[in-house]
């Protein structure tokens, strides 16, 4: 979370706020997730799976739907390969 920094400017002179340092692209969080149950809807593909995706790598156990039935098990099936999540 960023907090007002009355004293901190930034490149434009204007006032700043501070911020914790950015994580690295690329680099795993730690959401505190892990066992927990999540539902994402259009998962089958885009946005829906890309977030199935990162839930399953947290540990999480997620259920697809999507309006392509077919398209949301393929789905399952490629994630249950992925992480830790089911």
């Amino acid at each position: 979370m960023c907090h007002y920094n009355p004293d901190a400017m930034d490149s434009r002179g204007g006032r700043a706020a501070t911020c914790p340092q950015k994580q690295n692209e690329g680099e795993a969080m730690d959401l505190g997730l892990e066992g927990q149950v999540a539902l994402v809807t259009g998962a089958a593909t885009g946005l829906g799976y890309t977030y199935a995706e990162a839930l399953v790598r947290e540990g999480v156990n997620v259920l697809l739907t999507d309006l392509d039935g077919d398209g949301a098990f393929s789905a399952a099936a490629e994630l249950s390969k992925e992480g830790k999540g089911r």
